[in-house]
């Protein structure tokens, strides 16, 4: 059986530090609608909170 780590910590209104056993991420945005910046790239997130509905779109960090 696998165990997950994650830990979530709120750093301002809106922006959140999440962090985990592969590594950690910085949030930005409400949670109908988030941006995710990690170390394999840049994602968005848009979602009905009541319905349960989300929709991931991940694009690449421009070096």
């Amino acid at each position: 059986m696998d165990f997950r780590f994650w830990r979530r910590v709120k750093v301002a209104p809106g922006v959140t530090l999440n962090l985990s056993k592969s590594g950690g991420s910085v949030a930005f945005g409400s949670r109908g609608a988030k941006s995710t910046v990690d170390p394999r790239g840049k994602w968005a997130t848009l979602g009905l909170p009541v319905s349960w509905l989300s929709e991931v779109k991940r694009k690449r960090l421009g070096l």
